[in-house]
């Protein structure tokens, strides 16, 4: 299930709009800010249907105005935050007692920085602790940990679903979402310094690199086009899901770095995020598969 809602504030007009997608069905809600507003209900044949005509009402809608309302952060202490949400410090572990900031944003966030924690007013030295009430929406195109990305002690977590489009995670730092998590891809690196993803609903994504010991937890269902990889800590997840190694190069573009017969992780990346094509025959292996000389 996913929620949209909107609101449109012009002048003596402050009216909202919200969208609720479930299954095959769309409950569309609208009215007044502050008034319970108006519902109607519609049944597709199929839930991709549905999806499909989620996203053509809710571009129509951001295209008059309407956007979803500004939720300012709060600055909480460390203790205050711990008796609020136990969850947070008992998963955050000991990066909760690293960090130095913590800010908590209650309802959902939509930002457009290249970095999940550039919603804080101020970064710790340390590490951040940020907690989302709501959904966490990313618009920009390519989406990391922001200022301060490596060796920093970071935690965000989002009660409710994560949208982005590419994301890419490093070093030391843990996103949980308790949602589901919807991405174009994700690349996870450098795991075995602490970084982790942990998914209490569904993964939806495209593209997953699943390399450099990323551990990656996923409770709900994987919706992974490709897992992309060699070695993960992430042994429940990949039960789920099997990898393309990255040693059958024969399914790579050519242009893709392929050192002792081996796809570089980076580059395949980085053509992801710039829209390249990476597989010559869609992931599948072609017809008379033959062994590259190098």
């Amino acid at each position: 299930m996913s929620r949209t809602y909107l609101e449109l504030v012009d002048g003596s007009s402050a009216k909202f709009w919200e969208l609720v997608v479930d299954g095959c069905e769309h409950t569309v809600r609208y009215g007044r800010i502050g008034a319970a507003g108006r519902a109607t209900t519609k049944t597709f044949d199929s839930s991709e249907e549905a999806e499909s005509k989620a996203a053509k009402l809710i571009a129509s809608k951001r295209k008059k105005g309407y956007a979803a309302p500004s939720v300012v952060g709060e600055a909480i202490s460390f203790e205050a935050l711990a008796e609020e949400f136990p969850e947070v410090e008992e998963r955050g572990d000991a990066f909760f007692e690293m960090a130095e900031r913590a800010y908590v944003f209650r309802g959902d966030v939509t930002s457009d920085d290249s970095g999940i924690l550039g919603i804080a007013d101020e970064l710790g030295d340390e590490g951040t602790v940020i907690v989302i009430l709501g959904d966490y929406t990313c618009t920009a195109e390519l989406v990391d940990w922001g200022d301060r990305a490596e060796f920093s002690n970071n935690v965000v977590f989002v009660m409710g679903d994560m949208t982005t489009n590419h994301l890419f995670l490093n070093d030391i730092g843990m996103l949980v979402v308790k949602g589901s998590l919807k991405a174009k891809s994700f690349f996870g690196a450098q795991g075995d310094n602490g970084g982790s993803l942990d998914v209490c609903g569904d993964l939806v994504a495209d593209y997953v690199i699943g390399a450099s010991y990323f551990i990656i937890g996923v409770e709900g269902e994987v919706r992974v086009k490709y897992q992309l990889g060699d070695s993960t800590y992430a042994s429940d997840y990949a039960d789920k899901k099997a990898l393309i190694s990255l040693g059958d190069a024969a399914l790579f573009v050519d242009e893709l770095s392929q050192e002792y017969g081996e796809v570089d992780e980076w580059e395949l990346h980085e053509r992801l995020v710039a829209g390249r094509p990476i597989f010559v025959n869609d992931g599948k292996p072609r017809e008379g598969v033959y062994e590259k000389e190098w």
